[in-house]
């Protein structure tokens, strides 16, 4: 028989309190003011929206949609997607980084786009970083005042400009996404 028809929605957000970022030296609270995440389905379109934003954390924005088949997303399913994101400050994202004693600094924005399929998804954008900071006394790591332009396109995000504080880096190194 046939899958049955899926229509509805999921919405999860953020009516108050904060989120705390655990795991390395100290707790980050993010400062949350909005957390807003729906997912509708309506007929055969997914459609996903969230958005994210606090004085600590910065703003974030996705939208996405995909086509069902069958109550499910094959892999050759239409896709398409747009996301944003501006951190006026990076330092709450070195616990989640992993790596005990790492502290990152700085700023990030980022937009990018796409379209294609699940399978193979044709991503467009930009990451620009400034002010960076990297320090990690165990590997006796200090870098300053670093900036950075990174490209997406297609499925391979080209480092375009990588400086620090005396070191400045140029090229167009690519490396594949997927």
């Amino acid at each position: 028989g046939a899958a049955p028809a899926l229509d509805g929605y999921l919405h999860v957000f953020r009516e108050k309190g904060d989120v705390t970022i655990t795991g390395g030296e100290r707790p980050i609270p993010l400062d949350l003011k909005v957390l807003d995440a729906r997912v509708t389905v309506a007929g055969d379109q997914l459609r996903a929206q969230a958005e994210l934003a606090g004085d600590r954390a910065g703003n974030a924005r996705l939208e996405a949609s995909a086509q069902l088949r069958n109550g499910r997303i094959p892999s050759d399913s239409p896709l398409t997607f747009g996301a944003s994101a501006s951190l006026p400050s990076i330092a709450w994202l070195s616990p989640l980084l992993g790596v005990q004693g790492m502290e990152l600094g700085g700023s990030l924005r980022a937009h990018a786009g796409g379209h294609g399929t699940i399978a193979n998804p044709l991503l467009d954008g930009e990451v620009v970083g400034e002010g960076l900071v990297i320090n990690w006394a165990e590997q006796g790591i200090r870098l300053r005042n670093g900036a950075r332009q990174a490209k997406v396109s297609g499925d391979q995000l080209q480092l375009q400009r990588l400086r620090f504080d005396g070191t400045e880096v140029r090229s167009s190194v690519s490396l594949p996404l997927g």
